[in-house]
């Protein structure tokens, strides 16, 4: 989800929180093994838009901000105790990409886009490529 204001005709400053969450269980025998991973983007930046057709609005933006990481794994099985084991991080994230809002009836509308981002670990990073769909519904004027 992201909400912008606009600071002038063609930029706006831009506040974007995301998150992406994803479980895994393993079984071996009668054992198991759970696994989740959740990743958390807090970014802030700006928006520049070329607004000569209101009804088709492309934009790019840059964002900078945090990227929290956690995760927990448990393992479990007849013939053991419980086994569970947990981490978080917080790095810092930078965030590329731009996009296109197309207005479907009235002033609401759809946007289509395509980023990539970097979370700077500390052991080498990680290099993120996402595919954005979504609703705009403009606030106020």
């Amino acid at each position: 989800m992201d909400v912008a204001g606009h600071v002038a005709p063609m930029f706006a400053v831009v506040g974007e929180v995301s998150g992406a969450y994803k479980s895994e269980t393993i079984a071996v025998g009668t054992s198991s093994v759970d696994a989740t991973v959740r990743l958390h983007t807090f970014m802030g930046g700006v928006r520049v838009a070329a607004r000569t057709n209101p009804k088709v609005v492309p934009f790019g933006q840059v964002l900078l901000g945090a990227a929290r990481v956690s995760g927990g794994v448990t393992a479990s099985g007849p013939a053991t105790s419980v086994i569970a084991a947990s981490d978080a991080d917080t790095e810092f994230a930078l965030q590329i990409g731009g996009g296109v809002n197309l207005r479907t009836s009235g002033s609401f509308g759809v946007r289509l886009g395509a980023d990539y981002r970097r979370i700077f670990i500390s052991d080498g990073g990680e290099n993120e490529f996402r595919l954005v769909a979504g609703v705009v519904i403009p606030i106020g004027k």
